[in-house]
């Protein structure tokens, strides 16, 4: 993902750097996390940041806590599959998420 952004110097990596405290605060200073279904998303949930998060299935509720979100899925792959790693070996559910949805899901909190 890093290596598609133009302007890498607003781009933080801190993959496995961090503290689950340290996170936080950085995220409470970000204008927008993408993520997965993942610590991170919920993380950022709790700092109030806005939150893009990639979904392979329904998301069930899973972020009841925040309204600045928004989740990417398309229910009409794989709904309610809900598996860790996907029986197909091909992960179609999340190749479904294309980076135009990634990208008008930002703008509306990066205007």
């Amino acid at each position: 993902i890093v290596s598609k952004v133009e302007n890498k110097k607003k781009v933080i990596d801190t993959s496995g750097k961090l503290s689950i405290e340290q996170i936080a605060s950085l995220l409470k200073r970000a204008d927008l996390l993408i993520s997965l279904d993942s610590a991170m998303a919920h993380v950022c949930a709790q700092t109030n940041t806005p939150v893009i998060v990639l979904l392979g299935s329904d998301p069930l509720n899973c972020f009841p806590w925040t309204n600045k979100r928004i989740m990417l899925f398309h229910p009409e792959v794989c709904s309610g599959c809900r598996v860790f790693v996907c029986p197909e070996g091909d992960n179609i559910c999340m190749k479904t998420i294309r980076v135009s949805e990634v990208f008008d899901a930002a703008t509306k909190f990066l205007k």
